[in-house]
């Protein structure tokens, strides 16, 4: 009987342990999925000290490094360039202060103290004054109001901004300030408006059958604008030859040579001005271009044959996801050429 006292109490001890290692084992946050929140809870942690990191596209890096890092996500944020602003507003990401843009019209419930940032001298004490925990402005403003920021513990990013900007630039720059602020979703709906286009697009350049362009830059009339600039990024990627192009390599903006554009006699001329709102203000001041000087505009077929086609200030320079758009408007008003 002993004996048989005695294993009870070892078997006893063994299940007392086994408990014992069980709930230590339980302890450490396992559910019944199998998910450990303590490693959950750790990560989540992690990612907050990681802070807030935004990068730099390639065509940036060499200037400004790969990202701009910041301990928290900015809460106060200004834009003073056009081209972000529409893709933050379709993030929801909220904005203190963009630009009092001439050209774009933002939404009425985008609720953010408009400032004059396209003028030439801008009072940098009002920015300063609505505290911002970030500046969002063109990479060729760094010396001139970034470096005076930046002095008053005040981050800068810098974009791509201006004639220069392409479609391709736009794209990366949604999908960098998606990933910076954490909005898949938002960022996924944006793309797919950029993939729809290109679809309509692809149709397009099928009837444009590679007709030549020229595009006249600014009024006066004074450079010519390439593949390179953003009107020219647009034409070309609608099956568009553009004859300021040199041996197969883009060209932004170049000074005008009468001489050249007469030999080369493009199908269709295009006449744009960042300086011009509307194609119906631009077309009157180039008609009296045209009149005041027959002998030298009539050599162009495109002239002769009223193949101009006047834009408005929206295609001299960048507004970020507007150009989804303005391609389509554009597609729909070159129509009556193909």
């Amino acid at each position: 009987m002993k004996m048989k006292k005695g294993v009870i109490g070892v078997a006893a001890a063994l299940a007392a342990i086994l408990m014992v290692a069980s709930g230590c084992s339980s302890s450490g946050g396992s559910t019944e999925s199998g998910t450990d929140t303590t490693s959950t809870a750790v990560s989540a942690t992690n990612q907050q000290s990681e802070g807030f990191e935004i990068k730099y596209p390639e065509s940036l890096q060499e200037q400004f490094g790969e990202s701009l890092k910041m301990e928290k996500t900015p809460e106060r944020i200004i834009v003073m360039t056009a081209g972000p602003v529409m893709t933050l507003y379709e993030m929801g990401v909220d904005m203190v202060a963009i630009p009092n843009s001439s050209i774009t019209e933002w939404p009425d419930d985008l609720k953010a103290e408009r400032l004059p940032f396209g003028m030439n001298e801008i009072d940098m004490e009002s920015i300063i004054a609505l505290k911002p925990d970030l500046v969002i402005l063109s990479s060729t403003n760094k010396e001139k109001y970034g470096n005076t920021l930046e002095s008053q513990g005040i981050a800068c990013y810098y974009v791509n901004a201006g004639p220069t900007v392409q479609y391709d630039d736009i794209k990366t720059e949604v999908q960098i300030l998606g990933e910076a602020f954490n909005k898949k979703e938002e960022t996924d709906a944006i793309m797919k408006k950029f993939t729809d286009l290109e679809t309509d697009m692809a149709a397009f350049k099928e009837k444009s059958g590679g007709k030549s362009v020229g595009i006249l830059f600014s009024y006066p009339p004074s450079y010519m604008q390439g593949s390179g600039g953003y009107l020219g990024d647009m034409l070309e990627k609608l099956g568009y030859v553009n004859i300021s192009d040199k041996d197969g390599q883009a060209t932004s903006n170049a000074q005008l040579s009468m001489e050249d554009l007469i030999v080369a006699n493009p199908d269709l001329l295009f006449a744009v001005s960042p300086t011009t709102k509307t194609g119906d203000d631009l077309k009157t001041s180039y008609e009296q271009e045209f009149a005041n000087n027959p002998q030298t505009w009539n050599q162009l077929s495109a002239v002769q044959n009223d193949k101009v086609v006047y834009l408005g200030s929206i295609y001299a320079k960048s507004s970020g996801i507007n150009i989804i758009d303005d391609i389509r408007s554009l597609m729909n008003q070159l129509e009556q050429y193909n």
